[in-house]
């Protein structure tokens, strides 16, 4: 069977470039080659017109493009690119990754192929596309198998080659994460030998660092260290994601993981408001958080903060503490963005009201730096906020980032959005 699997646009429906390993993509591409079929992977996220290194600017990207009208265009530059692999491929099959901001392109693209390929089959994954047997079946199978790089040589770019899984799930209840809903709070951790293999490949296809994309590694002290050891031995500098708990629990833990080649730790916080964090069920304490920024500071090792603003009945009153606790903290960088009710998440499930407005959008404007998605006429958000405390905050973010660069897969050295025309206004 001919199969083209794609990676519908994200940020590229409002003109920023981004450069995303879409690993999931790639393990089924892996377990469809092994099965014997004859596979192609399509990254239509790669290509935006438009660099971006801060919030503030991914911002004014959604505030000066309009990704509907993007995804909507029949003669958009992703459909075109959609068109041509297509014809060059005739694929038996075509699936689509959709996460929730993908989902619109996913279905014009469908679309398209039914009308360029009638009778095609067409299959999509994600919990917003309400997967079939298949296709769910497939994906389940498809995490035992290493992500098949070589389907995207030539597409991204070498340095993107180093996002690696070294398991998958997690055992947290987090309200706005979708992560139990398709795996059941259940981890899955790859062995050593796994891990050191993935490395290799990513290094083969020209990374020079590796980005450790799991939800945590530091879950169990002893999975951490074998980690750690495993990246040591493959000698490339590395990041990867945390909890505060988690290295308030293992102080000595910080110091390891940066003998050990760790460049970077990054953590979600969401907000400074015990109540909030409450809400959220993020199961830490601001204690904890600024305990685990001592550890990392003493061991001199960087870090990101994540933190969301929006949620429901989130007050100015809780906005100022989330600012009080970032000016406490002094992070190296902050990633933030608006609250999104996700399908699959706790938030989306059990609160209506929020849900029934977020789908007054597109799916494409699902995004944690469209400002205006779920905002009010005034700027107020919906069930949260006002205007005016939603601006400090962001105002706070682009002060502590402005002396580098906002981390994650779309990060260039381009600080300006407006030199360049978004591939929607052409």
């Amino acid at each position: 069977m001919k199969v083209l699997l794609v990676y519908p646009p994200i940020l590229r429906s409002a003109g920023i470039y981004s450069t995303p390993l879409p690993i999931g993509v790639l393990q089924v591409a892996g377990y469809l080659w092994w099965k014997g079929n004859d596979v192609r992977v399509l990254n239509l996220e790669i290509g935006g017109a438009l660099k971006t290194v801060s919030i503030a600017a991914l911002r004014r990207a959604y505030e000066l493009h309009d990704p509907t009208r993007y995804v909507a265009n029949p003669g958009s530059a992703y459909r075109t690119e959609f068109h041509q692999a297509l014809l060059a491929h005739r694929p038996d099959l075509v699936g689509f990754s959709c996460a929730t901001e993908q989902l619109d392109a996913a279905q014009c693209l469908a679309e398209d192929a039914m009308r360029i390929l009638p009778g095609v089959r067409i299959e999509m994954g994600g919990v917003a596309a309400k997967p079939s047997e298949w296709a769910s079946e497939t994906a389940r199978i498809a995490l035992d198998h290493d992500p098949a790089l070589s389907k995207l040589a030539g597409q991204n770019p070498p340095e993107s080659f180093g996002a690696i899984l070294t398991s998958h799930g997690c055992p947290h209840a987090c309200t706005f994460c979708s992560s139990p809903s398709i795996y059941g709070r259940r981890v899955t951790e790859y062995p050593p030998e796994r891990l050191f293999l993935r490395i290799n490949d990513a290094a083969a296809m020209g990374a020079k660092r590796i980005h450790l994309m799991d939800d945590t590694i530091t879950l169990r002290l002893e999975r951490a260290r074998e980690v750690a050891d495993v990246m040591a031995a493959a000698r490339l500098p590395w990041r990867t994601q945390t909890r505060v708990d988690d290295l308030a629990r293992h102080p000595e833990l910080a110091a390891e993981l940066k003998s050990r080649g760790c460049t970077q730790l990054t953590f979600g916080v969401e907000s400074g408001s015990p109540r909030l964090l409450e809400l959220m069920k993020k199961r830490i304490t601001r204690d904890q958080v600024l305990r685990a920024v001592e550890i990392l500071d003493k061991a001199q090792l960087p870090y990101t903060a994540n933190f969301m603003i929006g949620y429901p009945g989130e007050t100015d009153d809780d906005v100022q503490l989330t600012i009080d606790l970032i000016d406490l903290m002094r992070p190296q960088r902050v990633l933030a963005g608006s609250v999104v009710p996700y399908p699959g998440s706790e938030l989306h499930n059990t609160n209506p009201e929020f849900v029934a407005r977020a789908r007054r959008w597109p799916a494409c404007r699902w995004s944690p730096f469209d400002p205006g998605f779920l905002c009010e006429d005034n700027g107020d958000r919906v069930q949260g906020p006002s205007a005016a405390a939603i601006k400090a905050f962001y105002d706070l973010v682009e002060r502590v980032n402005d002396h580098a660069p906002t981390p994650g897969t779309f990060t260039t050295s381009l600080k300006n959005t407006t030199e360049q025309p978004a591939e929607a206004s052409v």
